[in-house]
């Protein structure tokens, strides 16, 4: 941290803020992944533990097969 410091002429403060900044900025894409991946999961299991019938039937399986997708899809 002292480095950090040094190189940006920040305060002690200021380099945590930064830290944690980049941390952020790195981390983003891997969360995001990981979102994505969840949301798929659940949609996989859904759809595998309560298929959807053929187009003449209901669907009356349509909201619990939704619930395995806690993800909205605008993520």
């Amino acid at each position: 941290m002292d480095y950090l410091r040094d190189a940006t002429r920040l305060s002690e403060r200021g380099g945590w803020v930064l830290v944690v900044v980049a941390a952020v900025v790195v981390a983003g894409p891997f969360w995001l992944g990981i979102l994505r991946n969840a949301r798929a999961l659940g949609r996989l299991l859904g759809n595998a533990a309560m298929p959807a019938p053929g187009s003449s039937r209901t669907d009356i399986a349509d909201a619990p097969r939704h619930a395995f997708v806690a993800i909205p899809a605008r993520c």
